[in-house]
């Protein structure tokens, strides 16, 4: 018969298990100081793979984090993508050789009514 306390301690070590597995798989998240997405006017942008910082109509600034080491190289600016038209970057790491893909979106912005 099984015990309570043998049953928590199981549980204990899955949750010790998966947040090793998390920070060895490169859990770093997004870099400071960002947003996985935000809107300019009527175009809504979205990030995968790094973090937007700003964004007019004609310029967009973002900022990387590997996902393996965690470095942060210093921003990118580029020109604003517009709906249809993503922006795509493969980026490798310069500290550990981490291949990253980065995507940017443009779609139009939907509109809620509260």
């Amino acid at each position: 018969m099984k015990t309570n306390s043998s049953r928590g301690w199981r549980l204990g070590l899955a949750a010790v298990l998966a947040g090793a597995a998390l920070v060895l798989g490169g859990c770093y998240g997004l870099p400071k100081g960002t947003a996985p997405g935000m809107t300019v006017g009527s175009v809504s942008l979205q990030a995968v793979g790094a973090g937007l910082v700003r964004a007019d109509a004609q310029t967009l600034t973002f900022k990387i984090k590997c996902e393996e080491c965690g470095y942060e190289p210093e921003t990118v600016t580029i020109a604003t993508p517009v709906p249809g038209k993503p922006y795509v970057l493969d980026w490798v790491c310069p500290k550990c050789g981490y291949r990253q893909k980065i995507t940017i979106r443009a779609e139009p912005a939907t509109l809620s009514y509260k």
